[in-house]
């Protein structure tokens, strides 16, 4: 299961996507990576994209950190309504910093995104290790 659960996270690697995500300069950093589990709304189905995506409300309030690495946005292709977020920084510390310091704005878009979603969950903070070839 661990197996299957690993190569179903490369295959949504970022690598592979055609807009790269910035990792750490060295393919021997290591990357932290926040994953949430959202269940939507259906008839919010677009603006919960545009909101969540690589370029949206969230990504453009993560982007004042340098640390910001970047943001996946997966769609459950089973469970309608249900997604991933997976959101990477330089590390585990800088993600935490940045809330710490961007209380108030994250706050605030959190409760301006609360309509658009049902659940919320964290599942879990990750460290992804050097970046495999590209798929």
């Amino acid at each position: 299961m661990a197996q299957e659960r690993e190569e179903q996270i490369s295959f949504w690697s970022p690598m592979a996507s055609a807009r790269r995500i910035d990792f750490a300069h060295s393919m021997n950093d290591r990357v932290y990576l926040a994953i949430w589990e959202f269940e939507i709304n259906t008839d919010f189905r677009a603006q919960f994209e545009e909101t969540y995506g690589s370029d949206g409300a969230w990504a453009r309030l993560f982007r004042q950190s340098g640390e910001y690495r970047g943001t996946k946005l997966i769609r459950d292709l089973t469970r309608p309504g249900r997604y991933l977020i997976f959101d990477y920084w330089t590390s585990r510390e800088a993600f935490h910093r940045f809330k710490q310091g961007h209380s108030a704005e994250y706050a605030n878009l959190d409760q301006q995104c609360e309509r658009l979603t049902d659940h919320e969950a964290m599942v879990g903070e990750f460290e992804q290790f050097p970046a495999a070839p590209d798929l």
